[in-house]
């Protein structure tokens, strides 16, 4: 989350409210930039927007970084030249690095602030799982060993070891044994992200599709140029063979006849509307606890009075599953169903409709299969 914008995704809405805490006094579906040149008045209102959400991000860094009881390790992503040169602060990371190493190269493996010994934490916490008395803190050390670190990646220099993003594990380092960087691996469990860029890709690029034109997927709208220019924006340190390759996955999974069929325009009676929303965002209170979350795709079927009556969930997955392995398929269809319906549970509450109301469908990118789950 450290590479996350501090001012948020867009929102469904932004509200001008009195204060922190006062009643709104004014609200509007979110406007890009282009409809708030048009319309200056509701500048104040998306600038309070920006403020609140950066302040939220800010609180929320704040208590990450002082909840911890043994030690704290952060990695981050190596900073684009653009944001070197400019000094742009615009994500979490960002400010890490201007704030605690301003001075430092951030290079690939570069270790760009350190205090304390994470050869220390570790061994605590080991003799924590032990049930042994944690050794005391050696002589000298003060409150200092529990502030953290901040790694731009692996390497094989001072401090725990682990993936960079987009690269290999770098060899452990000389003040950690074997264990020690496999206790670190899996006590944080940072695995290899580069599955994750992949997944983020795919999505971005499915979000280009409102609908198929009968199937085809040879529109003006997804033409490789674009599809390639739109994960320079997603992806911008992965190489010009990575973003083909991501390209052509997106081609062989719409070749799919059922992803095809998935994202073909059905029929509707006379009247009725079908209104598409990609990566809607939400957030519902579960068991006392805030639970946060963007669908995919949600496919509303609206009535003569603008009333829905059905709707569809559609969630892309990149899962490493073959295209005849039937019960691989269905366990990963299990896997997946609870995120589908708590999908399914917001989805209902905002268009009231009942649960048999909402379809549910995961599209299994790689194997080009679409499964619907029993409602």
């Amino acid at each position: 989350e450290l590479g996350g914008p501090l001012c948020g995704r867009p929102a469904a809405a932004a509200f001008e409210r009195a204060g922190l805490a006062g009643p709104i006094r004014r609200a509007c579906p979110w406007a890009n930039e282009c409809l708030r040149e048009a319309l200056p008045e509701l500048e104040p209102l998306f600038d309070q927007h920006y403020d609140r959400v950066v302040r939220e991000s800010l609180c929320l860094l704040y208590v990450a970084m002082t909840r911890a009881k043994l030690g704290l390790f952060m990695m981050m992503d190596r900073p684009s030249k653009k944001h070197v040169e400019s000094g742009e602060i615009s994500r979490a990371d960002h400010l890490l690095r201007m704030t605690l190493a301003p001075d430092v190269e951030p290079e690939l493996g570069a270790m760009l602030h350190r205090t304390g010994d994470p050869a220390a934490v570790l061994a605590h916490g080991r003799d924590e799982a032990a049930g042994r008395e944690p050794a005391p803190a050696p002589a000298g050390a003060d409150d200092d060993d529990a502030r953290p670190q901040l790694r731009a990646a692996a390497s094989d220099g001072d401090g725990p070891t682990f993936r960079s993003r987009g690269g290999a594990a770098r060899p452990a380092s000389q003040t950690l044994d074997d264990g020690d960087h496999a206790a670190a691996l899996d006590r944080l469990r940072l695995l290899n992200d580069g599955a994750i860029d992949r997944g983020t890709a795919v999505h971005a690029l499915f979000e280009a599709i409102e609908w198929l034109d009968n199937g085809n997927a040879e529109t003006s709208t997804l033409d490789d140029a674009s599809l390639l220019e739109r994960l320079k924006a997603i992806a911008p340190r992965r190489p010009d063979d990575w973003r083909r390759e991501t390209v052509s996955l997106f081609r062989q999974s719409l070749a799919s006849p059922e992803v095809a069929a998935a994202l073909t325009k059905p029929a509707v009676p006379a009247g009725h509307t079908l209104h598409v929303a990609h990566e809607l965002p939400y957030a519902r209170s579960e068991d006392g606890r805030i639970q946060r979350g963007y669908i995919d795709r949600l496919v509303v079927e609206r009535d003569e009075r603008g009333a829905a009556v059905l709707a569809e969930i559609v969630d892309f997955k990149t899962d490493a599953v073959g295209p005849d392995d039937e019960a691989a398929l269905a366990q990963a269809a299990k896997h997946h169903r609870p995120q589908l319906e708590a999908y399914r549970t917001v989805v209902g509450a905002l268009h009231r409709l009942a649960g048999d109301a909402i379809a549910m469908r995961l599209v299994f990118v790689r194997p080009g299969r679409v499964v619907t789950l029993e409602r």
